[in-house]
């Protein structure tokens, strides 16, 4: 880390167990710092040709970014990925793929997005969420099944799960964690057309009758009462495939 970044960047940790509200318009920022537990970052037309983002958690969690789908300029613009403060080791430039998924090693990562000064912003997503840095050790525990699954289980303590619905009607995932533990959920840009299709969540097994059903939800997280949470997409035949994340993680 150069000399002249210590102090600043020893006064802005020291900030680290405060809490933001981040709002819409705080994700479309060119730049910024992230304190929540989870959020986003989605492209503007109306970025610079640089953009930092510094994504600062609690102590003891580490950072789990994931870019469900990257499709950029590479001659013209990228995304780098940094593993703490802006002058820390570089996880690479990344133009194109997905999904990709990050870890950290501290409580600290830090996004950089470049572009020639004439090439259009590309349209892009990039979510992330807490994990105790207890658990850091090894991605193995991070699950991000193939995204061309309608429906798995999931019995990791962490995980993404980006559907790709296909031709489907209905896809069902089950989560479901140790006894004595319950889950936490997700949900990142759910924009359905609340007349053709849903997101139900239940408590439970399948049979469980502790459910909600969600259509419309910029962003939405769920605490389940038990060990297992069903995630269930139902629309009707013909109607275009939407695109949504959802994130779990286990707590006590």
């Amino acid at each position: 880390m150069k000399l002249s970044s210590v102090i600043p960047w020893a006064l802005l940790l020291s900030t680290a167990t405060l809490v933001s509200t981040e709002s819409d318009e705080d994700t479309r920022k060119c730049g910024g710092v992230h304190r929540n537990f989870s959020g986003r970052i989605s492209s503007s037309f109306s970025w610079g040709p640089k953009c930092t983002w510094t994504i600062l958690l609690k102590s003891g969690y580490t950072v789990v970014l994931t870019i469900p789908f990257l499709s950029l300029n590479c001659n013209e613009e990228d995304v780098e990925i940094i593993d703490g403060p802006p002058d820390s080791t570089t996880f690479g430039n990344f133009c194109s793929g997905g999904p990709l998924v990050f870890t950290s090693s501290s409580n600290v990562m830090t996004v950089k997005y470049h572009r020639s000064s004439n090439q259009p912003v590309s349209p892009f997503d990039i979510f992330y969420y807490e994990r105790p840095s207890a658990t850091s050790d090894s991605t193995d525990r991070l699950s991000f099944k193939d995204k061309n699954l309608c429906g798995d289980l999931y019995e990791e303590e962490y995980g993404v799960i980006y559907p790709y619905l296909g031709l489907h009607t209905e896809c069902l995932w089950t989560i479901k964690m140790d006894p004595g533990h319950k889950i936490v959920l997700a949900v990142y840009d759910l924009h359905l057309n609340c007349d053709k299709e849903s997101l139900e969540i239940i408590d439970g097994p399948p049979e469980s009758s502790s459910s909600l059903k969600f259509c419309d939800k910029p962003y939405l997280e769920y605490a389940s009462c038990t060990n297992t949470m069903i995630v269930k997409y139902t629309r009707m035949p013909n109607h275009p495939v939407p695109n949504f994340l959802l994130t779990f993680r286990r707590v006590l």
